[in-house]
Parts: C-alpha cells; sequence; structure tokens
C-alpha cells in the first residue's frame, strides 16, 4: 500500500487499511500479515496503531536469504471476533 506525497494526511491509508481488514474478514480470513520497510515510519506508526504486532518472515520471504530481508519490518494482526475488540480499541487510541 503506498499513499503518494500529495494524497497524505487525508485518511487514504486507514480507509485502505479498513477496506483490506473488512474484506479479509468477509471472506474468512483469521490473520492479515505484511512486510513493510524499516525506513517506512509513518507506515510501522499506522500499523501498530491499527493493532499490527511484529511476527517473523512468512511465505516466500521466509525463504529468502537473511541479506534480501534485513530491512524489512514483518507484521501480523489476527482477524478472528477476540482480536477485533481489542484492535477496535487500539485503533481508536
Amino acid at each position: 500500500m503506498f499513499v503518494v506525497p500529495s494524497g497524505r494526511g487525508r485518511g487514504i491509508a486507514q480507509a485502505l487499511l479498513a477496506r483490506v481488514e473488512a474484506e479479509a474478514r468477509d471472506a474468512g480470513f483469521r490473520v492479515l500479515r505484511l512486510e513493510t520497510g524499516d525506513a517506512q515510519d509513518a507506515a510501522l506508526r499506522l500499523y501498530r496503531r491499527w493493532g499490527f504486532a511484529d511476527c517473523g518472515a512468512f511465505g516466500p520471504y521466509a525463504r529468502m536469504p537473511r541479506h534480501a530481508v534485513e530491512t524489512s519490518i514483518f507484521l501480523e494482526k489476527r482477524l478472528d471476533e477476540e482480536a477485533t475488540a481489542l484492535n477496535a480499541r487500539i485503533s481508536t487510541t
């Protein structure tokens, strides 16, 4: 997910993230996982504010050489009902 600089500060990233999360939940997914770069400070703040927590490398990233993912940050968020209540409280703070 990327918002061009001229579109930042308008809630676009939050709207996209909310839509992705709703679609994933509706599709029956129980966990969302993402990768972002360690220099993406605004993205990391957003994801953590929305309840994402650090996790290990997943999927194809887990098979890559360490140097290929050394600047990657891996995050996940549980979408089950109990976590949904917690996530709602986290995203409003």
